[in-house]
């Protein structure tokens, strides 16, 4: 599963949608991210590491590492 993929399943199992996402990262970070731009940089896999980080916080997930066995 792609992080596109992944953050729309988690966001609609919630009852969130990308609108929601998207208005709550430009309040936390006083930068403009619209809906469209939010899916299409979700799309391309241009996320940095610290954007995909905020998101998963306002969805109320965070990322965590696992070492393999």
């Amino acid at each position: 599963m792609n992080i596109k993929n992944l953050i729309k399943s988690l966001a609609a199992a919630d009852g969130l949608k990308l609108k929601d996402i998207a208005e709550e990262y430009s309040r936390r970070t006083n930068r403009e991210l619209s809906p469209a731009n939010l899916s299409n940089r979700l799309g391309r896999d241009s996320l940095k590491y610290s954007e995909a980080e905020l998101i998963a916080e306002i969805m109320g997930y965070e990322i965590e590492w696992k070492k393999k066995h």
